[in-house]
């Protein structure tokens, strides 16, 4: 099994306990904040969505040089746009790291911002980091959330305290 084999099986488990967490969100709490410095809901549940459009810096280039500035988040504006750019999103991804070669997954990828290298490893790497990590992260301050406006939380790796099982 190659290395952009193993990720996709990954990526492609996981990603039903993220969708199961975007199915729950009703927009009418899409503004609930944990905290006045927090994303709401409906910025976090973009960010987890928006996150599989980043591949192509990662996949296309051995050098991304990332502008905060130029960058315009993805922020949903309904909940079926929402799964839809999901479901959307996640099949790109997908597409995109079956093209890479296992020399390619060992690459170095180095990412710098205003200058500075902010990231450097091989690519695979950052796959795992900055698709599977930071997507799992995000997910679980969803639940948290969904956890503090007594919204169900779906399963993810097992029962939640909501689930029959739990």
């Amino acid at each position: 099994m190659t290395i952009a084999q193993q990720l996709c099986a990954e990526i492609e488990q996981d990603s039903h306990a993220t969708r199961a967490m975007l199915e729950v969100i009703d927009e009418d709490r899409w503004e609930f904040k944990a905290h006045d410095k927090s994303f709401s809901i409906r910025q976090v549940a973009s960010h987890i969505v928006d996150t599989f459009s980043w591949i192509g810096s990662m996949t296309d280039t051995d050098d991304f040089d990332f502008d905060p500035a130029q960058w315009t988040p993805y922020v949903a504006e309904a909940k079926d746009d929402l799964l839809a750019k999901h479901d959307a999103n996640l099949a790109a991804a997908l597409a995109k790291i079956a093209e890479v070669s296992d020399g390619a997954m060992g690459a170095t990828w180095t990412m710098t911002m205003n200058g500075q290298v902010a990231m450097q490893c091989p690519r695979q790497n950052v796959i795992r980091m900055m698709l599977i990590n930071h997507t799992i992260h995000h997910r679980a301050q969803l639940g948290v959330y969904l956890r503090l406006i007594d919204v169900p939380v779906p399963e993810t790796y097992g029962p939640t305290a909501d689930s029959a099982a739990g």
